[in-house]
């Protein structure tokens, strides 16, 4: 005998067709696809499947997106300073949900759900007030697009002139400045004592209407509308949007490249009939009609990266007891964006915007007569396109003349800004 006795062999053999019968055993209950052990797999798996969260289902994609803006803002309103941490409002921090499913060659169909979460707005404070944290539904609509029809939306929504005095410019600063005044909007205008004159605040002096006193040049925002968008033809997009409380407004978008050059346009129109946002106590007048105009336009040469940005809005106000009142906004950018290191683009700049009789508009409860309102900034900002985020630094200069009752008002002082920020996008 080789390799043992022959009882070892008896007993190796033994262990080997025992192990053989289990197996065997195991084989058919693994085959036995009616058993109690794929049953309880099967519902291990539903279980699993109600409590992770998926990329949509089978027919209907989910994608999950969001940015944080925060940064640290230093304000000198003359007599007094200070120095707050804020979301910056130019391009708020949000997370949100969108998908879409293919109905066939030509139909599809999708939603979007965006919620904004601001720890403290730069929009909302003031010499007396640094925190306002916000949480709020910025869009939830759902839509139906036909490549050769357009494409229909529904629900709460950016209406057909949302963003029109910006959303064209080709410099990509739009995440830390814009025509609107952002930063000093609820701050109010002091004079060299620290007393605030006429209760008047910065966000009122730049044609800001009574719907939404940050959107000097913005025409109007979001709201629980029907939105149509044309298919874009030889660069123009056509848009038009009816909604709540009876507005509706109509916009025009182009956008084309000529060799070296890039340009973006955009004019739109928007009308709100039966306002009376400010009719109980607020102070203000109660407003019977409110007309917008605006336009922008931005150019690029690639190469170099020299860019020109111009936006303009006119405003007019029908108030029931007080004149009409009719603003003029105008704003102008110009710098440079070049990739000048290895992590993105650096983008440099200044700006200048001015508005004459903005005040008026606002519908504040005071006799002023006419009021001209100049902004300056300059600013930089890098790209560090490896995390998807920028850094960003701004100055910001303010200043307004006033007459109350056709007399100048004196002894106003100026207001100054210092932001230093970051945003990151996922």
């Amino acid at each position: 005998m080789i390799g043992g006795t022959m009882s070892s062999k008896l007993t190796l053999a033994a262990i080997i067709a025992g192990g053989v019968m289990v197996g065997a055993t195991s084989s058919a209950q693994a085959a036995d696809f009616g058993g109690d052990c794929c049953a309880d797999l099967e519902e291990r798996v539903a279980v699993l499947e109600a409590t992770t969260a998926r990329k949509g289902n089978r027919k209907v994609s989910l994608t999950i997106y969001g940015q944080v803006n925060q940064a640290l803002m230093i304000w000198d309103d003359g007599t007094n300073s200070d120095a707050y941490v804020i979301d910056n409002d130019n391009s708020s921090s949000r997370f949100g949900f969108k998908g879409k499913a293919k109905i066939d060659s030509d139909w599809s169909a999708g939603y979007k759900i965006e919620i904004e979460v601001e720890s403290s707005s730069s929009v909302g404070v003031s010499q007396t007030q640094d925190d306002n944290t916000g949480f709020n539904i910025r869009k939830s609509f759902l839509y139906l697009k036909s490549k050769s029809l357009g494409k229909v939306s529904i629900g709460q929504n950016s209406v057909a002139t949302d963003d029109i005095t910006h959303d064209t410019f080709l410099s990509s600063t739009t995440g830390f400045t814009q025509p609107d005044i952002k930063y000093a909007r609820d701050f109010g205008i002091v004079n060299s004592a620290g007393v605030k004159q006429l209760g008047l605040e910065w966000g009122e002096l730049c044609g800001a209407s009574v719907a939404d006193d940050d959107q000097c040049f913005d025409i109007s925002g979001r709201q629980n509308s029907i939105r149509y968008d044309t298919p874009t033809f030889a660069g123009f997009t056509l848009s038009a949007a009816w909604g709540e409380d009876d507005f509706w407004d109509v916009a025009l978008r182009y956008a084309g490249d000529y060799g070296a050059i890039k340009v973006a346009a955009s004019v739109g129109y928007y009308e709100w009939d039966g306002r009376d946002a400010f009719a109980n106590g607020s102070g203000k007048d109660v407003v019977n009609e409110e007309t917008s105009l605006a336009a922008s336009a931005s150019i690029i040469h690639t190469p170099t990266g020299l860019f020109l940005n111009a936006s303009y809005r006119n405003i007019d106000v029908d108030f029931a007891a007080s004149p009409d009142a009719d603003s003029d906004n105008f704003y102008i950018q110009a710098g440079i964006a070049q990739r000048w290191n290895s992590l993105g683009k650096t983008i440099i700049y200044g700006e200048y915007a001015n508005s004459k009789d903005g005040a008026l508009t606002s519908g504040a409860d005071t006799s002023l007569t006419s009021s001209d309102y100049d902004r300056w900034g300059i600013g930089i900002a890098q790209k560090i396109d490896a995390a998807s985020m920028e850094v960003y630094a701004l100055y910001r200069h303010h200043e307004v003349e006033l007459e109350d009752a056709g007399v100048a008002v004196n002894d106003l002082e100026d207001f100054d800004l210092f932001v230093v920020g970051s945003r990151i996008k996922f």
